[in-house]
């Protein structure tokens, strides 16, 4: 009893509790759980984030960003990939879950940009939550809901692994989740409400966008409806005008910057959507939503639709706009899928189950706010016809201590689901060792030293060529990125229409998707490839078995350890064969004979000619000016992706780069002219002495410059000459390969 009346008295005289204290206990309870479940589960997975071969190569892209770009530059070439394309732009500069990458290394960095990661998402849930007027305890629930889509729960409940493998795209989408709770907070009235509204709306959109281009469209297209939806919802003719103009003003400014046009230009010279009639991606039903793939899956589903259900019945105000919202987009999601399964046609938008990623967190907010408040509603209902309603009035003792009582069954409702979480995870991880990952770093040092030492690379220093994988070892290589070794292959999405048309016309290979791999294809010559690669700056070819058609010419060889990630226990040994090539170029081929072309396929031709020498001819679109060989020449990397050329010349030179031709490079000095060379390489024209910086002028405000590009690609009449493989292309076999997905999974 004493015990009793004592907490009775502090709750009398104690300071009721902040109201946003639930939210923070709820918040560190979730990034505690994050954490024990990173650590805990530590002895059988490697990693929870930056996991499996994508993930490896995202990590690696971002420590490239750190070691190569300019602050604060979004777009920068890629020293260390392929031959000078563009350098994925994951703006490692303002995403704070890159920060972490930054300084640490090993799994401690990838954890922690982990935790980084959802807390963004978290955060951007609870603001919208609260901006759709529920209160602080549903709001962070809602929010801690998104453990689902975070490693290590995310895997095992089999749903969508994008955060798994690129956990800086939280920080692209959080933005469009707190923005659509900011929309919805502008009404008619103040106009300081509406100004501050706006620019913080603006400011998340274009956030967005600058951390990374690529994604936040896909965000952007998957939002439209439900920013569409809370402009509409208060049926009023000026709060509709208000909102909308909100959002004009908005588009109106990326519009006006150029962001847009980057965008635009951005996605349109990519061989994904410049090819996209014959390089279009195989149909699978994992492609269209995780009800394809996830037994869990339907249990989600099924929980969303019963509170939109019952939550357009009992929910009002703002919270019911929410609802609608989320009811909206999964209508749209359902369409969105349905012509991803049933149209015949070539799909170039972003594959139905990116856009089910994007809404995953509208979704599941939506519908736990319909779940909750309609409990909400029907217990006060039952309250009030029991009545054991408090009176309207009640004593400060009453208050207080009810307020006491709230605040206790709040941190224990913060701490249910986070917990509940964790030991979900410990106990599938006993049954299932997560598959994404059980992709460890590559244990290979001796080839990554040996490969540092001949051709490791960083700002300031000489380009001394790069290597070649056969293998589609993407662990392997990325492991040699992150360390400053380039490869001339590249595994991106952003590899240029010029280079995948050369695979294909010179190559003889099949068109690609997302990666550029320079090897003889079917009838493809093999001396021509050998003098390509070396135009190229490939000075390494590596290979896991011998090629006979490189010993026969007796091309230097020797052979380290290969140790694959995927190797079963008791396999035999294997072995990486590495030849050298003689005589690859680095900033040190200067032709002197002049061919003029101005078709693609005419410059294919005399490129594959048995007697054409990358050093001694060139091809260019106009001649008018005599060569003489350049000396003394040396090619460095300056940050920002770009380079600084020197040389000397006894008349006008032209020194061919390992480096693709863009309208978008500029030099510093007035007696350099870059020109496009042999289809693909740039060149650069000089007289006298030439020591100037070669940078990329392309970016968010200047977008201008990509626009050349692509009108070249359609000036050389660049189309791929053979079509792929038609694959997944029956309305027929596409319904029945997913019906058959669905029914395996449920």
């Amino acid at each position: 009893m004493n015990r009793l009346r004592f907490l009775q008295t502090w709750a009398e005289l104690a300071p009721r509790p902040p109201r946003f204290t639930v939210a923070i206990f709820g918040m560190c309870v979730l990034l505690l759980i994050e954490w024990l479940l990173e650590t805990r589960l530590s002895t059988t997975m490697n990693g929870a984030h930056f996991a499996a071969a994508d993930g490896r190569m995202a990590e690696a892209v971002v420590r490239t960003g750190y070691q190569f770009a300019a602050f604060p530059d979004l777009t920068n070439l890629n020293p260390l990939q392929g031959l000078g394309s563009q350098l994925l732009p994951m703006n490692v500069w303002i995403n704070p879950i890159h920060w972490p990458l930054a300084v640490l290394d090993g799994k401690l960095a990838t954890d922690i940009a982990g935790l980084v990661a959802l807390t963004c998402f978290a955060a951007a849930c609870y603001v919208m939550a609260r901006c759709f007027d529920l209160s602080p305890l549903p709001s962070i629930i809602a929010a801690q809901l998104s453990l689902v889509m975070f490693g290590p729960i995310g895997p095992l409940l089999t749903f969508t692994a994008s955060f798994v493998l690129l956990p800086g795209m939280a920080a692209v989408y959080a933005p469009y989740i707190a923005a659509l709770g900011l929309l919805a907070r502008i009404d008619p009235g103040r106009t300081k409400d509406f100004v501050v509204y706006t620019a913080a709306i603006a400011a998340l959109l274009f956030y967005s966008l600058c951390c990374d281009p690529l994604w936040s469209p896909v965000g952007g297209m998957s939002w439209a409806v439900p920013f569409a939806v809370v402009a509409l919802s208060p049926l009023r003719v000026k709060a509709v005008i208000v909102r909308c103009a909100a959002l004009g003003v908005s588009l109106a400014l990326m519009l006006v910057s150029g962001a847009l046009l980057y965008v635009y230009t951005l996605t349109q010279y990519t061989s994904r959507v410049y090819f996209s009639d014959v390089v279009e991606r195989a149909f699978a039903p994992s492609y269209v939503s995780t009800l394809f793939s996830s037994p869990y899956a339907k249990y989600y589903y099924g929980l969303c639709i019963l509170g939109w259900g019952i939550g357009l019945v009992f929910t009002v105000g703002r919270v019911r706009v929410l609802v609608v919202a989320g009811s909206a987009a999964f209508v749209f999601l359902v369409l969105y899928m349905l012509a991803y399964i049933l149209l015949d046609m070539t799909w170039w938008l972003p594959l139905p189950f990116y856009v089910e990623h994007s809404l995953f967190p509208l979704l599941m907010v939506s519908g736990f706010a319909g779940l909750w408040s309609t409990a909400q509603s029907i217990t006060t209902r039952i309250r009030l016809s029991l009545g054991t309603t408090p009176s309207r009035a009640p004593n400060g003792r009453r208050l207080a201590t009810h307020a006491w009582i709230l605040f206790l069954a709040g941190l224990v409702a913060a701490t249910l689901v986070p917990l509940g979480g964790m030991l979900f995870a410990i106990e599938r991880a006993k049954i299932v060792l997560a598959r994404y990952y059980s992709t460890p770093w590559a244990n290979e040092p001796e080839l990554a030293e040996h490969l540092l030492q001949s051709t490791g690379l960083s700002v300031g220093r000489t380009y001394r060529g790069s290597s070649l994988f056969l293998v589609f070892d993407v662990v392997s290589m990325a492991n040699l990125w992150k360390r400053g070794v380039p490869t001339i292959n590249e595994y991106s999405q952003l590899v240029t229409p010029q280079a995948s048309y050369l695979l294909v016309a010179l190559f003889k290979q099949s068109p690609g998707l997302n990666g550029f791999y320079p090897w003889a294809g079917p009838g493809a010559s093999f001396d021509t490839v050998l003098k390509t690669l070396r135009a190229m700056g490939v000075r390494h070819v590596i290979s896991t078995a011998a090629m006979v058609e490189a010993d026969s010419r007796q091309v230097p060889s020797m052979t380290l350890p290969r140790r694959p990630h995927d190797a079963l226990p008791g396999a035999a040994p294997e072995v990486w064969h590495i030849y050298r090539l003689p005589d690859p170029n680095v900033g040190s081929y200067s032709p002197t004979e002049v061919v003029v072309a101005n078709s693609a396929s005419e410059i294919v031709a005399i490129l594959g000619a048995q007697d054409f020498d990358f050093r001694r001819r060139v091809v260019l679109s106009s001649a008018g000016f005599s060569l003489v060989p350049a000396h003394d020449t040396r090619l460095t990397v300056n940050r920002g992706g770009g380079f600084h050329v020197s040389g000397k010349s006894d008349g006008v030179s032209l020194i061919i780069l390992p480096q693709q031709f863009s309208h978008c490079l500029k030099a510093s000095a007035s007696n350099v002219r870059i020109v496009r060379a042999n289809l693909l390489w740039t060149g650069v024209v000089f007289s006298g002495t030439v020591d100037a910086d070669i940078s990329f002028a392309y970016g968010v405000f200047s977008p201008g410059c990509r626009r050349a590009d692509i009108a070249d690609m359609k000036r050389l009449g660049i189309v791929p000459p053979a079509k792929a493989s038609a694959g997944w292309q029956g309305t027929t076999e596409k319904l029945h390969a997913a019906v058959n997905a669905f029914k395996s999974v449920w």
